[in-house]
């Protein structure tokens, strides 16, 4: 086995599926200090972990692979590290993943995915603001009081899921929404087209 803690079927999943999704796919050799630092394992490294160092004036010259690890960043010299990238067109360095070419659908395709989770963590309603009008103004002391009234209404405060309701006295508070109404969003048509054209960059049916 490559290591002790995949299989040789495992180790290989893992550098296709990194090269598959974003065209690039490390693997480390490790030297053991007891047979006279011979590589006897090999781990793959996660692409999203890795940070390309190149040498000054000459882009397409490796100087280091910066690897994040919990204990810090760690530099691999290029003769310890191998690099497996799919066929580049403007970089000499890093490759270019399948998926790039859908990379704006995926995109949209996400961002509706986060929009709508976020609106059902703010019990379906529309992100926006408190407006507060007067003459005088209002206080700083008025103004920190507000605001942590309002952060209990939030996600984690204890009036969560509640009606917000304030008493600013002779003031003037509305309302205004930072987001379009999700009604008149055609999600499912949008998540759709797409995923459609993912689909198509993979050669996949949708």
């Amino acid at each position: 086995n490559p290591n002790t803690r995949q299989s040789k079927s495992e180790f290989f999943q893992t550098i296709v599926a990194s090269l598959a999704a974003t065209g690039n796919a490390y693997i480390s050799p490790i030297e053991s200090p007891v047979e006279n630092n011979k590589f006897t394992h090999l781990f793959a490294l996660r692409p999203d972990k890795i940070t390309t160092q190149r040498v000054t004036n000459d882009t397409s010259r490796v100087r280091s692979y910066d690897f994040a690890t919990a204990a810090g960043m760690k530099s691999i010299a290029p003769d310890k590290m191998c690099h497996i990238r799919h066929q580049w067109l403007t970089d000499e360095v890093d490759g270019y993943a399948a998926v790039n070419s859908a990379w704006e659908s995926l995109t949209t395709f996400s961002g509706l995915q986060r929009l709508v989770r976020k609106i059902l963590d703010n019990s379906g309603g529309i992100p926006g603001m408190l407006v507060f009008s007067s003459k005088e103004g209002m206080s700083e002391e008025q103004r920190t009081q507000m605001q942590e009234y309002v952060n209990r209404f939030k996600l984690d405060g204890d009036k969560f899921g509640e009606l917000l309701m304030a008493d600013v006295g002779d003031g003037d508070l509305k309302f205004v929404a930072l987001a379009g109404n999700m009604s008149g969003m055609d999600q499912k048509a949008t998540k759709a087209d797409s995923a459609r054209e993912i689909c198509l960059s993979w050669g996949v049916p949708p």
